[in-house]
């Protein structure tokens, strides 16, 4: 039955028009998905880009995603931080807190089938944040198969931020053509002394961002303002410790600076963040 807003006044009801209520968003859900415990894993690999981020690359090729991975990386793949770095950027700018010690110590294999008529995603898509029903489909399987209740939250986190103060025009831009790139390769000297290269390809400055992320470990975030792909290369000194490096070799903030005018500088930001509330164990299926 149907009260017009005349009736509700005189039961004393507050005049609303239920018809403005938007309705709830269809959830998604993989249309099959099964969950393996693998167990722990090994400490030497937790330190290769901090607690919780370990595990396989995930795939993503006809209507199935593929992992084995951490229960902490499934969140920051599932809760939209791929498009600025994904788990590493998670981890050092420590925007996930709370939950128990298990979701990033714990690794499981997750194969699922996304429903027919889908986006036919592809991984580039995924890891640029750029396929939101994948990550909707993810928030779901967290939700009803490791029972995870989370909460949004700002946090207020000490980053490195990348900036242009000159223009940045020693930058050359890609080429029709040109390959994606991104990658650090070793150079040694007539003397044998280490230093490292950085080379990117058809990259953009946000993603060169992302991937000094990793090596510095801090969040680094792109306030240069320069929108396109670029072709970059670098020398630097090894940012840690290791035998025979070359003292020759500026470091990765002085070479940014000196070679493409780029600037890398402390700072605060608000960022968005997650915090935990529970999480537990699936049964294996």
């Amino acid at each position: 039955m149907f009260l017009k807003n005349s009736t509700l006044a005189l039961l004393g009801l507050p005049l609303i028009c239920l018809a403005q209520v938007p309705p709830p968003e269809p959830q998604q859900v993989f249309e099959v998905a099964s969950v393996k415990p693998l167990g722990p894993v090994g400490s030497a690999t937790l330190a290769l880009y901090g607690s919780g981020c370990d595990g396989s690359f995930p795939r993503v090729e006809n209507r199935r995603f593929t992992v084995s991975t951490t229960v902490f990386a499934l969140i920051t793949w599932a809760y939209g931080f791929n498009d600025r770095g994904g788990c590493a950027y998670v981890t050092n700018a420590k925007l996930i807190s709370g939950g128990p010690q298990w979701i990033r110590t714990e690794r499981f294999e997750i194969q699922a089938l996304l429903p027919a008529g889908s986006p036919a995603y592809t991984l580039v898509e995924f890891l640029n944040g750029e396929a939101p029903q994948l990550e909707a489909m993810l928030r779901t399987l967290l939700r009803e198969r490791f029972h995870l209740t989370i909460r949004r939250d700002t946090k207020e986190v000490q980053v490195l931020a990348l900036t242009a103060p000159k223009g940045a025009s020693r930058l050359t831009p890609w080429q029709e053509g040109d390959p994606f790139t991104l990658r650090i390769t070793n150079q040694l000297n007539d003397n044998g002394q280490v230093s490292l290269r950085l080379i990117a390809g058809n990259a953009s400055l946000t993603q060169l961002g992302m991937f000094i992320s990793m090596l510095v470990r801090e969040p680094v975030l792109d306030q240069t303002g320069l929108d396109g792909k670029f072709n970059l290369q670098f020398d630097f000194a090894p940012i840690n410790d290791v035998p025979n490096a070359d003292a020759s070799r500026p470091s990765i903030y002085t070479a940014l600076q000196e070679t493409l005018g780029l600037k890398l500088g402390s700072t605060k930001a608000p960022l968005d963040g997650l915090v935990i509330e529970s999480a537990e164990r699936p049964s294996e299926n």
